[in-house]
């Protein structure tokens, strides 16, 4: 049984990842603060689902929350370490003061 959260926490976890990624890809174009305020809503969005799923998974044991949300966490994370290749460079921009 235990396998099973595991497969399911690492496919929601796959999902997150990817539309995080997607939604922050197309942000890089745009100014700045449309940037930003799409990494904000992908931070909170992320940490409602993992809160959600713990809170619908209460009534199990401690054992099957963590074999969920571990790979959960872990999936949706490595989308983000790997850097988006793109042609516009957001932290190398002169600031205009």
């Amino acid at each position: 049984m235990d396998s099973m959260f595991v497969f399911c926490g690492l496919c929601a976890g796959f999902f997150n990842g990817v539309v995080s990624r997607f939604l922050l890809k197309t942000a890089i174009p745009k100014e700045k603060s449309v940037f930003f305020a799409v990494w904000i809503c992908g931070i909170l969005y992320r940490l409602s689902f993992v809160v959600l799923s713990v809170f619908f998974l209460k009534n199990g044991q401690d054992a099957d929350i963590l074999s969920f949300a571990v790979p959960l966490i872990a999936a949706q994370e490595i989308f983000l370490a790997v850097p988006i290749k793109t042609k516009k460079n957001i932290c190398s921009e002169k600031r205009k003061i």
